[in-house]
């Protein structure tokens, strides 16, 4: 089995936990990772080329922070290019069913906050599996294996020993996926 990790991150140099994330899967085994604000800077994707990468892959994986209770443009943009008729989805769009996908995703803030209120000062109003309801509709509706998300909150205010943590907690999910 084989993953290829696609990284949405509009400054991953100077990230503090997606790039060490990213680098703790980058030497596994049967892993892809790719840092996709660097391959597409003006955002002109290839989509032939993805779709060969993803055609190749029994497992996605799209690591991103979130932002504004979103994904990064990027990321966006991409899945807007790549999810195509006829490939994705619709007559003769069967490329990705079966495939398994999971999100890596983190957020500045602590887990508590994604509630929908309780009196919480400062909570969003609601879960995160509310807010990454669209990714996880579009990906069931092309037919992929939706998996339970990779999730770092407090990413704000993480300490050194924490990234470390989730970065070898992060290599064991994506190594179980392509292994």
């Amino acid at each position: 089995m084989t993953a290829v990790v696609y990284v949405f991150h509009p400054n991953l140099a100077g990230s503090v936990v997606n790039r060490v994330l990213a680098g703790a899967v980058a030497e596994l085994d049967d892993v892809l990772v790719r840092n996709m604000y660097a391959q597409y800077p003006d955002y002109a994707i290839d989509v032939e080329a993805e779709h060969e990468l993803i055609e190749g892959a029994d497992a996605v994986v799209l690591q991103f922070p979130l932002y504004w209770y979103s994904t990064p443009s990027l990321m966006k943009k991409w899945l807007d290019d790549i999810l195509t008729e006829g490939w994705a989805y619709g007559e003769g769009g069967t490329r990705l069913r079966g495939k398994k996908v999971m999100l890596a995703l983190s957020a500045e803030v602590d887990e508590k906050y994604y509630c929908t209120g309780g009196g919480l000062e400062g909570a969003v109003g609601f879960e995160i599996s509310q807010l990454l309801s669209p990714l996880e509709a579009t990906m069931r509706f092309v037919g992929m294996e939706w998996l339970t998300p990779f999730r770092t909150f407090g990413t704000m205010h993480i300490s050194k020993e924490r990234v470390a943590e989730r970065a070898r907690e992060y290599a064991d999910a994506v190594r179980e996926l392509a292994g």
